[in-house]
């Protein structure tokens, strides 16, 4: 008993897997974009009253009220990353200067743990794992926080 898949059904099962396939490589190339589409849908949303507003009430031009409503998006989202930013930059700064005091402080601390829990929190071990995990994870933090600083400029 000979059994064989139609000509035009073939086409079709290929033609399908080509889709699924394209579909496959489109979806895992832009859901690095997903998030700032689901930001741009928030802020749409949350200013689409606004600019109702601006245009039909006050009169305003449809790019004029878009401009403002943009640029006022910019300072409620880019002042407090700024100022955050700042901060953690000038403590950052006083731990880098003051290393030798900061780490004074924190062996007091872990001796204080070592002692009240009996562990060993600070061995020759740990610093070498600690180290392993560090170098391992470092480019990928780095990375993330890279993309995330080219993603908002």
């Amino acid at each position: 008993m000979e059994t064989y898949i139609d000509n035009s059904r073939l086409k079709q099962i290929g033609y399908l897997a080509i889709l699924i396939g394209l579909g496959w490589v489109i979806f895992g190339e832009i859901s690095v974009y997903i998030p700032s589409f689901l930001g741009a849908i928030t802020f749409y949303v949350m200013m689409r009253n606004t600019m109702h507003k601006l245009v039909y009430k006050r009169k305003w031009r449809r790019g004029g009220a878009a401009a403002a409503l943009m640029f006022l998006s910019f300072l409620i989202v880019l002042v407090p990353v700024w100022i955050l930013v700042t901060m953690l930059g000038t403590k950052l700064s006083y731990a880098i200067n003051h290393s030798q005091e900061v780490l004074g402080t924190l062996n007091t601390f872990v001796a204080g743990i070592e002692q009240r829990y009996k562990i060993e929190l600070l061995s020759e071990q740990n610093f070498q794992q600690a180290g392993a995990y560090i170098a391992n994870s470092l480019p990928r933090i780095l990375g993330a926080t890279f993309s995330t600083l080219l993603s908002l400029s």
